[in-house]
């Protein structure tokens, strides 16, 4: 009977911890409202922006450029057609004074019919999202805008995501090009760090390691760089989302840009 008590013990503890990481997970970062005299910088995308299974690129950014006020507008698992969705409100509740947008990763797990993407309707196309981050560059001028390259899929950049991901990102530079706005090239840094450092892991075509990070870092309190070590990433968590040696890379880009 004790045995049984034990187990039972064990797996409401399990529960617990899964129940409070998805609780975390779920939950939208809060804006504060606009100060005056303070240039109001919006960060928008997916996960990478939204910073709970990712380094919390905002979090860090606010603490070099107290002089600004950040805005986390990221919200994990958005495809470019959920971002355009959510930015009249975004704009609605504080102009932006300049803005970065970091998304394109989860509209090519789609299109590559990955486990990893929610399921968004109809699957986005190369066409559409460059038709969309188009039109989140025309919904956020007159605001100075950035777009930020999107990391690598795991750490083996030969793999055919990763030739995915180069594709995704020309449409990210042709766009900053043709719309005359700056291109930040985290890819190109992160992918400098891997062939220096990296071990060439790649990233698994299962959520499985997305979810061990909800589990191990939201729900336990473990470190996002002490999970992607132990994972065999340099860069990454999982393979997805940021550690903070990518994630630290991806705020100089940000800040050289905020204060350019």
């Amino acid at each position: 009977m004790a045995a049984v008590v034990a187990v039972a013990i064990l797996l409401l503890a399990c529960l617990l911890v899964a129940v409070r990481g998805f609780v975390r997970f779920g939950r939208r970062p809060r804006a504060a409202p606009p100060r005056p005299g303070r240039p109001r910088v919006l960060c928008v995308g997916a996960s990478t922006i939204h910073g709970n299974v990712s380094f919390d690129i905002v979090a860090e950014l606010a603490r070099r450029l107290p002089d600004h006020d950040l805005v986390n507008a990221g919200v994990n698992g958005n495809t470019s057609a959920q971002v355009l969705a959510r930015l009249p409100a975004l704009v609605r509740d504080g102009a932006p004074d300049l803005a970065v947008v970091h998304v394109g990763a989860n509209d090519l797990l789609a299109m590559r019919g990955s486990p990893m993407a929610r399921d968004t309707g109809e699957p986005p196309t190369l066409a559409g999202f460059g038709a969309n981050l188009k039109a989140i560059v025309d919904a956020l001028r007159p605001a100075r805008v950035a777009l930020l390259s999107i990391q690598p899929i795991g750490e083996r950049l030969e793999s055919d995501v990763n030739q995915d991901i180069a594709a995704i990102n020309a449409v990210i530079e042709r766009t900053a090009t043709a719309e005359h706005v700056t291109y930040l090239p985290l890819n190109e840094r992160l992918a400098d760090v891997i062939r220096e450092r990296g071990t060439g892991r790649p990233a698994a075509n299962s959520p499985v390691p997305v979810l061990r990070v909800i589990v191990l870092h939201l729900g336990l309190g473990l470190s996002l760089d002490r999970i992607g070590r132990r994972s065999g990433f340099v860069v990454h968590t999982d393979g997805l989302h940021l550690a903070s040696a990518g994630g630290l890379i991806a705020a100089d880009l940000i800040e050289g840009f905020v204060r350019g």
